[in-house]
């Protein structure tokens, strides 16, 4: 099958990225032929401010690009996995105008919300969803804090709605959870292009059956992340025996290292590799996952659950799907500090540990590799091109 696969990068990478690039290879080592076209958000500095906010809208450089490849290269996939601001939503018009299926990764709340994260203003926001204006995310402010930015987030979701893009010019959605999938039905998506598809874990980490006593955090530095509200538990009497180490950057670095400065029990590692992230989750008695926004998925989850590392998570977003309470992790109160202090506590008294490892990394076992997820992506790429055989090959064209 040949597949063209675009993605416009952010200026700080994250897990989007890393899918992005696990999914190219996964089908690469399946023998299909994967072009992969990236841009990146750090070209935005040498652009005008005036073309990218019409770029952001509709795109001709990017229309182009799509339809001469499609049309000289005969792509009969374009896999797009972030559109947003320099591809634009121009790329699905060229990829049907040259003959294509067009499939979409939903990664965040893009299509439904203007800062695409159902969160701003440090609380969970749901105002715009299903709206044709999105007039709550202008008003608000809630792309970037700025107005102009959030004029222009609104204004490519406004048009677009007018339009029909995301009904008439996709041909198929993945999303990464089943609560993505509930949140655009909600705004309108047809539900019969809606299909799930779990992220994967391309490398497997190993099994650690030895963990050591401390908790793990391991992430962006970020209040929608939960970072302030879990310094606030280990910096608590409560806490005051219990190890937290913290792996990430970002914009709480500052609030991090001053209270792993004044507290001996919080450990700052700073930005680590993979292999050496992969390492702590594996020595870690649990990973913390204390997200205060609706998390379209989870990364660091699987990845834990990958190490046998069971999860301490919000029961918000996606991780009310990904962990069994009591199996193979804990859920606590989303934004309730004395709901996470109290299950911090009750995870050092339980007899049934050694057996939640088993079970975190059974969940990997079964969900989150990349054989499962492989044979997930062929189908849905069948189902959207409906000429596609038992093994996702397309009659040469």
């Amino acid at each position: 099958m040949k597949i063209l696969v675009l993605h416009n990068q952010y200026l700080i990478g994250g897990g989007e990225d890393v899918s992005t690039q696990a999914e190219v290879d996964m089908l690469r080592s399946h023998g299909h032929e994967v072009d992969l076209v990236l841009l990146n958000n750090h070209s935005i500095e040498e652009t005008s401010k005036w073309r990218v906010a019409l770029g952001a809208i509709w795109s001709v450089k990017a229309y182009k690009l799509v339809l001469q490849k499609v049309r000289t290269q005969g792509y009969q996939i374009v896999h797009v996995q972030n559109f947003f601001p320099l591809l634009s939503p121009s790329i699905f018009f060229a990829a049907r105008k040259g003959g294509a299926k067009v499939v979409v990764s939903l990664r965040n709340y893009r299509l439904i919300c203007p800062n695409a994260q159902l969160f701003t203003r440090d609380e969970v926001c749901t105002r715009c969803v299903g709206k044709m204006i999105p007039l709550p995310g202008l008003m608000g402010k809630c792309y970037r804090d700025s107005f102009s930015a959030s004029f222009v987030a609104t204004a490519m979701l406004s048009f677009h709605n007018f339009l029909h893009t995301w009904q008439r010019q996709i041909d198929g959605f993945i999303c990464i959870s089943d609560y993505v999938k509930e949140r655009m039905i909600e705004g309108g998506m047809p539900a019969e292009k809606l299909y799930k598809k779990y992220n994967f874990i391309a490398e497997d980490p190993g099994f650690n059956e030895r963990p050591k006593d401390n908790f793990l955090y391991a992430g962006r530095l970020s209040s929608e992340k939960g970072i302030g509200l879990l310094l606030e538990a280990f910096s608590s009497p409560e806490l005051a025996g219990y190890d937290l180490t913290v792996v990430g950057k970002g914009p709480m670095q500052p609030e991090v290292e001053a209270m792993a400065a004044r507290h001996p029990n919080i450990r700052y590692e700073g930005p680590l590799d993979l292999r050496s992230t992969y390492r702590l989750m594996g020595e870690a008695y649990y990973l913390i996952f204390p997200s205060r926004w609706h998390e379209p998925f989870g990364r660091t989850i699987v990845e834990a659950f990958a190490c046998g590392t069971p999860v301490l998570a919000s029961d918000a977003g996606a991780a009310r799907e990904l962990i069994s309470d009591r199996t193979n992790g804990l859920l606590f109160t989303r934004d309730n500090v004395a709901s996470l202090i109290q299950k911090i506590r009750e995870s050092k008294d339980d007899a049934d540990y050694h057996q939640k490892r088993q079970s975190a990394r059974r969940s990997y076992l079964d969900h989150f590799t990349q054989e499962t997820n492989y044979s997930q992506l062929l189908e849905i790429y069948g189902a959207v091109s409906r000429e596609c055989n038992a093994y996702g090959n397309l009659p040469a064209q």
